[in-house]
Parts: structure tokens; sequence; C-alpha cells
């Protein structure tokens, strides 16, 4: 199986194929209708001691946070 990595406010395509977020936090200015995600998993995604905003946190703070994962 493939598995993609993509950010939820890039426009959606028909080859995404199953849309995936796994995020904790809703993205924001993001309605669901619009996102068009098959299923949101907010409890795996990272942890809230990453949402300080840092630049030398793991994930790279809250910018890199919304990514869905089509297969």
């Amino acid at each position: 199986m493939k598995i993609l990595v993509k950010r939820v406010y890039e426009p959606v395509a028909k080859s995404d194929g199953f849309r995936l977020l796994v995020d904790r936090l809703w993205p924001r200015g993001l309605s669901k209708s619009d996102a068009k995600l098959d299923l949101w998993l907010p409890i795996s995604g990272h942890p809230p001691c990453f949402d300080n905003g840092s630049t030398t946190t793991p994930l790279g703070g809250p910018n890199s946070t919304a990514a869905t994962m089509p297969s």
C-alpha cells in the first residue's frame, strides 16, 4: 500500500484516494465540507506540548501539523 502525505489546504484531487486527517486540532479557516475528508483522527495527532510555536520541535511547530494521508 502506498501512503502519500499532503497538506489539508491543498486542492483535492481524484487521485488522492482515502483522505485521512491526523491532527488533534481542526485546521483554521477550513470547513469540514471543503476538506472532503474520509476520516479525522484527532486523538492520533501530536501531543499538546508541540503546540508552542517553536521551530525546534520535531514537527516544526504548528505550521506543519495539518496534513492528510491519502492512499
